[in-house]
């Protein structure tokens, strides 16, 4: 695949994550102003962690998706767990997940952004290998 689409693909995800995080700051503030605003995993509100693992993806495609795969995957698993649970509870019934001023629980957005994330890194380049010296061994 070209460097150009590569780089879009970078970009798209940069933009993506910073996207989610900009849009979620409401709740993470409505949360750190000692509301109810999102589920809790422990002592620690689910949002919080949403929106670091969110910038850590966005960080990851935009330094060196290639060299920083593993960043992108401690942002991506816990997005990708947390919004696939509280969408399960959510169709079951159970409602947990914050919802947008539309009324859509918002593990629905982050399900289907976790979803597409994935094959776009790959499209980046994040899961090519490193040097020319590994793919001869």
């Amino acid at each position: 695949m070209s460097h150009s689409v590569q780089w879009v693909f970078r970009i798209l995800i940069a933009l993506i994550s910073l996207f989610v995080v900009v849009n979620f700051s409401p709740v993470v503030l409505a949360e750190w102003k000692g509301g109810d605003a999102c589920p809790k995993l422990g002592p620690l509100p689910a949002c919080y962690l949403v929106v670091v693992c969110y910038a850590l993806m966005g960080l990851a495609a935009a330094i060196n998706p290639a060299r920083l795969k593993w960043l992108f995957f401690i942002g991506w698993l816990p997005v990708f767990a947390m919004a696939f649970t509280g969408t399960s509870l959510e169709v079951l019934g159970h409602g947990t997940c914050p919802v947008s001023e539309s009324g859509v629980p918002m593990c629905y957005y982050s399900l289907f952004l976790a979803t597409i994330l994935l094959p776009m890194y790959w499209l980046a380049g994040g899961f090519r290998r490193m040097s020319a010296k590994t793919e001869q061994v």
